[in-house]
C-alpha cells in the first residue's frame, strides 16, 4: 500500500497552485474589475450555500483532527483541556467564532505537532502509546489528510465564485463568507504538507502502517471527548 507521503507530493502541488490562484485576491475584490473573471453557471445563491456547508464540515474535520492527535500524546490533564475544547467547538453555533476556532488550532496545535514530529523522542515516544492512542494518531493523521485535500479542492471552487461575481459590484456580498473561509482553509492546506511528512515518517518509525486516503475518502471514527 502506497505511503501517504505519496499523496503528501499531489497535495503539495496544488496548494502551490492554489496559493498562486489567490495572491490576486484582495485586490480582485477591491478593484471588481472582471476581465478574466470566469462564471460557474447556476445559481450563486445555492453555490455559496454549498460552499458554507462544505466549508464548515472542512474546518470540523480539520479541528477535531488536530485535537486528537494532541490528546493523544497530552497528559491526562491536558487532555481534559483539550475534551473540553472540542466541546465547546462543538455547542457553539456561530460559524465566525467556529472558524476563529479551527484558525487559532491550525496555528497553535500545527506548531506543536510539527515539534512534536520532529523531535527525537518522537518515534520512541509513538511507541510507547497505547495502541488506542496510536490509532487515534493514526486517524487523527488520516482525517487531516482528507481535510486538507477537500479544502484544496474546496478553495479552488471558492476562487471561481469570487470570479464569477467580480465584474458585478451588486453582487459582491454574496461571497463575503466564501472570502472570510478561503485563508483558512488554504492554511489548513498548508499546514497538512509541513505535518504530514514529518508525522508519517513518525509513524512509520513506529512500525505504523499509514494507509492512503484521498479526498472522497470516509473519515475514521472521532474519539470519544
Amino acid at each position: 500500500m502506497k505511503k501517504i507521503t505519496q499523496v503528501l507530493l499531489v497535495c503539495g502541488l496544488m496548494v502551490g497552485a492554489v496559493s498562486t490562484a489567490s495572491a490576486g485576491f484582495g485586490s480582485l475584490v477591491g478593484a471588481l474589475g472582471g476581465g478574466d473573471a470566469k462564471a460557474t453557471g447556476g445559481d450563486i445563491d445555492s453555490q455559496v450555500k454549498d460552499f458554507n456547508s462544505k466549508s464548515n464540515e472542512i474546518n470540523g474535520l480539520v479541528f477535531i483532527s488536530l485535537k486528537s492527535i494532541m490528546a493523544a500524546y497530552a497528559t491526562d490533564e491536558e487532555a481534559a483541556k483539550i475534551a473540553e475544547q472540542v466541546k465547546a467547538y462543538n455547542s457553539n453555533t456561530n460559524p465566525k467564532e467556529q472558524q476563529a476556532q479551527v484558525k487559532a488550532s491550525i496555528q497553535t496545535d500545527g506548531a506543536a505537532i510539527e515539534k512534536l514530529a520532529q523531535s527525537k523522542e518522537a518515534t520512541e515516544q509513538t511507541k510507547n502509546l497505547s495502541k488506542a492512542k496510536q490509532t487515534q494518531v493514526l486517524n487523527g493523521l488520516g482525517n487531516f489528510t482528507i481535510a486538507a485535500l477537500r479544502a484544496v479542492k474546496l478553495s479552488e471552487t471558492g476562487q471561481g465564485l469570487i470570479q464569477s461575481v467580480s465584474s458585478n459590484p451588486m453582487s459582491i456580498g454574496k461571497v463575503l463568507s466564501v472570502k472570510d473561509s478561503l485563508p483558512i482553509l488554504l492554511s489548513a492546506a498548508s499546514t497538512s504538507v509541513k505535518i504530514m511528512p514529518e508525522l508519517a515518517r513518525v509513524m512509520k518509525g513506529a512500525k505504523i502502517e499509514v494507509p492512503v486516503v484521498k479526498a472522497d475518502s470516509k473519515p475514521s471514527p472521532n474519539p470519544e471527548f
